[in-house]
């Protein structure tokens, strides 16, 4: 009896997780995506397709085809190569990031005067107390 219930807590969380691994992207995931983004996505759902074609499980095929299309309506025509895949960009901001740097530049070289007027002052106080605690032991021994 125990055996049954642990075998039946196995196959629900098996089952489980095969039904979130296996599940289709969901809409609002990939309309989030760049336009590149999504037409790969669509592509790689196309030859998902094409190879469950292969094998002969064509309701698998059919599925990963409409899922492909859902993403992106054209994307035969990107297969195919009458559509041209968007190349990647990468937008940079550069002004907000020099006059980031240029602020913290400014706050940082202030800051390391401060610390180096302090650092300077206590070294003298630490060499001025070395050097009376040495003149102390040089006194005592003398006498």
């Amino acid at each position: 009896m125990f055996i049954n219930r642990s075998y039946k807590r196995l196959f629900v969380v098996i089952s489980l997780f095969a039904a979130i691994s296996l599940s289709p992207i969901q809409k609002s995931d990939y309309e989030k995506l760049t336009d590149r983004d999504r037409i790969l996505l669509a592509i790689s759902y196309y030859e998902v397709s094409i190879k469950y074609k292969n094998l002969k499980k064509d309701e698998l095929a059919k599925s990963y085809l409409n899922e492909a299309k859902k993403i992106e309506a054209d994307v035969e025509k990107y297969i195919k190569g009458e559509l041209s895949i968007p190349p990647k960009t990468i937008n940079i901001d550069w002004n907000s990031i020099f006059k980031e740097e240029a602020s913290e530049d400014a706050s940082s070289d202030d800051s390391k005067k401060n610390e180096s007027n302090g650092v300077s002052s206590k070294n003298d106080e630490g060499v001025k107390k070395k050097l009376n605690a040495l003149a102390l032991l040089l006194l005592t021994m003398w006498r």
